[in-house]
């Protein structure tokens, strides 16, 4: 487990600084916008995502390897990463909803 959440770490830094720009960005157009836009702005960032990880697969698809010799395919990478950054981005918005 250990190994998995190291692995998952280190992969995520790559593009971590990207994501929290596009997600601190969905967020303030949300809170500007009274949640109006919160379909809107959910769905600009799942296409954001889709093109971050088309970008990734194909700048990362020797380092694929490593993560699989670890026995971490690339599936689950992205399924834990994906997840991860989804669970912030709606216990964000969540929390904002609640303050306001």
């Amino acid at each position: 487990m250990q190994t998995l959440l190291r692995s998952l770490v280190t992969f995520y830094k790559s593009f971590a600084l990207l994501t929290l720009i596009i997600n601190v960005f969905c967020i303030a157009i949300i809170v500007v916008t009274e949640f109006r836009l919160f379909p809107l702005m959910f769905w600009f960032r799942a296409t954001v995502h889709a093109i971050i990880f088309y970008f990734i697969n194909d700048y990362k698809k020797k380092e694929f390897y490593y993560y699989q010799n670890l026995g971490i395919s690339k599936n689950t990478i992205w399924a834990y990463i994906v997840s991860f950054d989804l669970a912030i981005f709606l216990l964000v918005n969540y929390i904002i909803y609640a303050i306001i």
